[in-house]
């Protein structure tokens, strides 16, 4: 009968299985045995665990009782190293598993070679695990004692054992391999017999095997080391080895290596390390903020996201507590924390930090406890977002909006008071052009009349802050608008003001309305003089800027490309920061006397024309206003004086006025008729179109732009078709013109702005039906 059949073997197999097996467990940790003792229950009942903490309570334990097997801890109250092993081994000889943590494992080796059989490493230690470690330290047990006591006993142990047992030469020769070579290498035990192990383990790890083979020669004392066998599929296996010195033939030396295939737990030790690597990565790149407090609120970790939120750097702020959180967010966050701390699940929380520079910056916070392997909170893991753009973005949205509402409401109110101003003004210089100059009341109707232009130029205010008023975009350049306007500049600055005008090399021109930016510039300086009233400096500085995406980005409606920059300086007493938010609201205004539309007005106009507008300020250090146009080609256009003048023609053309508003459409009428035109009255567009059927032709339509049934585009087009040459002027108070506008108006069509006064009619309506004539008439007064 063979060893591995006898009737001992099978005795002693059988009573490993049917027996429970007693252990003694050396530990003085209680989380380190309630671990093993968790590990024991899943064991169904095959161990039976006794505990001593300390070493002499063990050997006192080991002199009365008979235990299977000793599970050893390294570090004991009494003893400590190799000596629990040694004395544990001089008192029994029960198998002894020494039990280690990650950063031992040298120690255990050093322990396997003086009789331990086997290490586990502490946390790692599972049910299923700790039954195989004591099965594999009895059968190594055994298998040693085996070998000392006889050949045959020694074959039924090494043949029946789950490890591989290889036994070679000096020359690395196998004269033996165990059974379980097949069913982990594949080869059958006889297949490598006389064969050498280095043929079949991997080139690069030969010369390690070899050094540790002649290492074990040596010193005649236990080796471990890993090595990669080819199968006798091609693939290779990762070996765990243990090699240790023993007579072959009694002089012959050999090495006796005990294997274990450890191969799933290189790859499961390697996914570990990559998906711990992928997980270093994506906290260091994230842009969120990440770290972790420890149980005291201390700073454990800190990535570059957090870095570069909060300002400062990792050794700035590990092992300190976390104290970034403004102090009016500070008790939310504490208890949020405490709420983490106790196991409460991930929470939510908008606050405000300090950086390390002192800027406040908005974060949305999560936080989350933080477990051990036993689901113990060990602390809290904080991630934090920078919202501040967002946040700002949404206040310029939000302002954006309010800007919108009061422009409608401001343009709806323009329009109305722009038809009764067309009425009173309308009126007032038709009285006045027939009373004598020095007569009571043409002084009184003058004083009307002044009013009533005040009361325009509010309106213009207004339908410019509301971005709706009608402008007349021309080539300009900056320079010279602000050369011509110098004097009044200087008037508006005050006598105690120093004016000074920089401009920068080869400046470009701007698309805008010259009566506009005039108004911008004269708001500004005005601006300034009433944050100077004890005298200062005010400079206007005009440069080209060219501007990319990157450089726009923080500039809510400004899109890249070339502009024209006019910096307007002063050295006043500056604006808070409660002002600088609702510096540009309509009607808001620290003046006792102000209106507060001139800084509102000027921001309508620059957006109107396709710019944006900055403020820098602080208290005490003066304001720089920015204002960015973009720059165009062409030639500026320049008016003299005299072409401003406003001829006073009349005429004997019929003209069909169109207008709903029934003041404005008879003094409108009256203005024409005594001109010498011939005027036709309609209220509405198909009231037009039926006058028209029994009174044409006609040689111009006057139509407001916006009607109830008709816009007057639409009637100039249905006109045209029965009379082509029809010459048409557009009136309007408000925004349809800019609706009229998408619909096909451009800056061709003929248009005159409510309110208009008689001499401006009349000028408009001969420009429109003898465009000629009156250039002509215009260049004759200009060369006289």
């Amino acid at each position: 009968m063979s060893p591995s059949t006898s009737p001992v073997s099978q005795a002693h197999d059988f009573d490993i299985c049917r027996r429970q097996i007693r252990a003694l467990l050396v530990e003085d940790n209680p989380a380190d045995a309630f671990l093993l003792r968790e590990a024991v229950r899943e064991s169904d009942g095959a161990l039976c665990l006794e505990q001593a903490e300390t070493l002499s309570e063990a050997l006192q334990k080991l002199s009365e009782t008979a235990y299977d097997v000793i599970l050893l801890d390294l570090s004991l109250p009494d003893a400590g190293g190799l000596e629990t092993v040694r004395q544990t081994h001089a008192r029994t000889d029960a198998p002894i598993v020494v039990l280690t943590g990650l950063d031992d494992e040298a120690l255990a080796l050093h322990a396997i070679s003086e009789g331990a059989q086997d290490y586990l490493v502490k946390g790692q230690v599972t049910g299923p695990v700790l039954r195989r470690a004591i099965r594999y330290a009895t059968e190594r047990k055994r298998t040693i004692e085996a070998l000392e006591r006889s050949e045959t006993y020694f074959r039924s142990l090494i043949e029946n054992a789950l490890d591989l047992i290889t036994v070679i030469d000096a020359d690395g020769t196998i004269q033996y391999a165990s059974p379980s070579h097949e069913r982990v290498l594949g080869y059958p035990p006889t297949a490598l017999q006389r064969c050498c192990l280095y043929e079949v383990i991997h080139p690069d790890d030969v010369a390690r095997v070899r050094s540790a083979v002649t290492q074990a020669h040596l010193n005649e004392k236990s080796s471990l080391f890993e090595f990669r066998v080819r199968c006798a599929g091609g693939e290779y296996r990762i070996l765990e080895a243990i090699g240790r010195r023993f007579d072959l033939s009694g002089t012959q030396p050999g090495i006796v290596l005990n294997l274990r295939d450890v191969t799933e737990r290189h790859q499961a030790e390697e996914e570990l390390r990559r998906v711990n690597e992928t997980l270093r990565t994506l906290i260091e790149t994230s842009p969120l903020a990440i770290c972790t407090l420890d149980a005291q609120s201390n700073v454990a970790s800190w990535n570059a996201g957090a870095e570069r939120i909060f300002g400062f750097s990792s050794h700035q702020v590990l092992g300190r507590p976390f104290s970034v959180i403004r102090s009016e967010d500070e008790t939310e966050f504490r208890r949020r924390l405490r709420q983490a701390l106790s196991g409460a699940p991930i929470s939510e929380l908008e606050a405000k930090a300090n950086r390390s520079d002192g800027i406040q910056v908005d974060l949305s916070i999560w936080i989350a406890p933080l477990r051990d392997s036993r689901r113990k909170v060990t602390g809290a893991l904080l991630m934090a977002a920078d919202d501040t753009q967002r946040k700002n973005l949404e206040a310029q949205f939000q302002q954006a909006q309010k800007m919108e509402a009061v422009g409608r409401l401001a343009g709806g109110v323009a329009h109305d008071f722009n038809n009764l101003l067309t009425v009173i003004s309308g009126y007032c210089q038709l009285i006045y052009d027939e009373l004598p100059p020095d007569s009571s009341q043409a002084e009184a109707l003058r004083h009307v009349l002044k009013a009533s232009d005040r009361a325009a130029m509010l309106t213009q205010q207004l339908l410019a802050f509301s971005r709706r008023q009608v402008v007349q975009p021309k080539v300009v350049n900056l320079c010279d608008l602000i050369q011509d306007m110098r004097p009044l500049i200087q008037q508006a600055a005050g006598d105690g003001v120093e004016l000074r005008l920089l401009s920068g090399p080869n400046l470009g021109n701007v698309l805008a309305d010259p009566g506009q930016i005039s108004q911008v510039i004269l708001n500004l300086v005005v601006n300034a003089h009433d944050a100077m009233p004890h005298g200062g400096k005010l400079t206007i500085e005009l440069r080209n800027v060219d501007f990319d995406s990157a450089a726009t980005a923080s500039f809510d409606g400004l899109e890249p490309g070339t502009y024209v920059l006019m910096a307007v300086c002063d050295t006043g007493v500056g604006i808070t920061p409660e002002t600088m938010r609702r510096l540009f609201e309509p009607f808001f205004t620290t003046k006792e006397k102000g209106h507060g539309l001139g800084l509102s007005t000027s921001y309508g106009i620059v957006k109107q024309s396709g710019g944006h507008i900055l403020v820098y300020s602080e208290p005490g250090q003066g304001s720089t206003f920015k204002v960015f146009l973009p720059r165009v080609q062409g030639t500026p256009e320049r008016l003299s004086a005299q072409q401003a003048e406003e001829p006073d023609w009349g005429g004997r053309e019929t003209i069909l006025l169109v207008e709903d508003e029934d003041d404005v459409r008879t003094v409108t009428a009256d203005m024409l008729r005594r001109r010498g035109y011939t005027v036709l009255m309609a209220a509405t567009g198909l009231e037009a179109l039926q006058m028209y059927q029994t009174r044409a032709p006609i040689h111009l339509l006057i139509t407001d732009v916006a009607m109830p049934d008709m816009r007057g585009l639409e009637l100039a087009r249905r006109l045209r078709r029965h009379q082509p040459d029809l010459k048409v002027l557009f009136i309007s108070g408000y925004a349809s013109w800019a609706v009229a506008a998408k619909e096909g108006l451009n800056d061709d069509v003929p248009f005159l702005q409510k309110p208009f006064t008689a001499r401006q009619l009349a000028a408009k309506v001969r420009d429109v039906l003898t465009p000629k004539t009156l250039a002509t008439e215009l260049e004759t007064r200009a060369q006289r």
